[in-house]
């Protein structure tokens, strides 16, 4: 990774923890359903590559974890992994039609998710709280949103050249 990666990773996960700060004054209820988090490590591993979405994965999360009321290292562990694997698939498959990019965000999403509650009922020993089944609806409006802001962003780099 070069200087120019590390200083768009950096504002990345700013521009993540500005967006989560904001949502979470706003409207608390938010930041169950809708992760920004995912977003900019999806980003990252679909453009960079499942290093560079592991090591944002893992820069994001422990910025998740640092502001929230989790364990830390649950979302930090989470987000490492999806974002390996983000990238190992999306180095492979083509995401530039927006039913498989809104498909694959809505995939990258779930795994987070899941593996986040995985890791926190373990260590909680206990059930986590999803609000009335309101966390659940995460992936698809994670997808939802990420799929329109990326493919808007695509858009706007495309006009641009």
């Amino acid at each position: 990774m070069t200087g120019r990666d590390l200083v768009r990773g950096a504002l990345g996960c700013l521009l993540g923890f500005a967006v989560y700060t904001i949502l979470g004054r706003i409207a608390p209820s938010g930041l169950l359903v809708f992760n920004v988090f995912i977003l900019v490590v999806a980003h990252f591993a679909m453009t960079r590559g499942e290093a560079a979405g592991a090591l944002m994965g893992a820069a994001c999360g422990l910025v998740q974890d640092a502001f929230s009321r989790s364990v830390l290292g649950t979302a930090g562990i989470a987000l490492t992994l999806t974002g390996f694997l983000a990238g190992v698939f999306a180095q492979r498959f083509d995401m530039t039609p927006l039913r498989r990019l809104f498909l694959f965000l809505f995939a990258v999403a779930a795994v987070e998710l899941a593996v986040w509650m995985s890791l926190s009922s373990l260590i909680y020993a206990h059930r986590i709280d999803s609000a009335g089944g309101l966390l659940f609806l995460q992936p698809l409006n994670t997808a939802l949103w990420g799929g329109l802001i990326f493919y808007a962003l695509r858009r706007l780099r495309e006009r641009a050249r």
